[in-house]
């Protein structure tokens, strides 16, 4: 490890920082964006934390099978707003829903339905 200045992303300010020895002026800078304590620096950090939450919520739900990739994939396009909404139907009865919900998170769902009839 080592420390250097990054420069923030988000407002242009110094920042110091520790990184790997190999870490390339990017990822520099991408982790000073993370450690600055401007505005645009910790929307950019509860960004990430909300994508990782809810890459975390999918495999929980999912596993990590072919529907869950596809889930994953989709996370940052709906967090961005790019994808209003998703919704997989996985078969006649279950689907897999992913949309920010009002509070701004990154919400994921799967309902089964199941129907219960009976005759008198």
């Amino acid at each position: 490890m080592m420390e250097v200045h990054g420069t923030c992303q988000k407002c242009g300010q110094y920042v110091l920082v520790q990184v790997d020895e190999d870490a390339t002026e990017e990822e520099v800078n991408e982790a000073a964006t993370l450690t600055c304590g401007c505005k645009g620096s910790q929307e950019e950090k509860e960004l990430k934390e909300s994508i990782g939450k809810c890459r975390e919520n999918i495999e929980t739900i999912f596993g990590k099978g072919r529907i869950a990739e596809i889930l994953q994939d989709a996370v940052e396009d709906v967090r961005s707003g790019e994808i209003e909404q998703m919704t997989l139907k996985l078969d006649k009865r279950t689907t897999a829903k992913l949309w920010v919900d009002a509070s701004g998170k990154v919400a994921v769902e799967k309902k089964i339905i199941q129907k219960v009839s009976a005759n008198a």
